[in-house]
């Protein structure tokens, strides 16, 4: 069971699927059907069906990159310095 976004989309299984924001707020089953993911509401009704997408098989597994951290500057040095003595 999965609470939908505002926005009106759902996560499922690191996939954002967009149902409607009139469903904000609401409560729906999800289900996997192979090629297909069928979101229900809580009383069995089938909201929509998505097809999963054939270029991406299953979510990215590895942390973002990394962003370089940015050069000190040369108060940020004489700052240090004269905190250490």
């Amino acid at each position: 069971m999965k609470v939908v976004q505002d926005s009106g989309s759902v996560e499922f299984r690191g996939i954002q699927a967009s149902i409607g924001r009139a469903l904000g707020g609401q409560r729906v089953c999800v289900m996997d059907a192979g090629k297909t993911v069928i979101f229900f509401d809580l009383r069995g009704t089938i909201i929509i069906e998505h097809p999963l997408a054939q270029t991406r098989s299953h979510p990215r597994q590895q942390p973002p990159t990394p962003r370089p951290r940015p050069q000190p500057t040369m108060r940020d040095v004489m700052h240090r310095l004269s905190e250490m003595s």
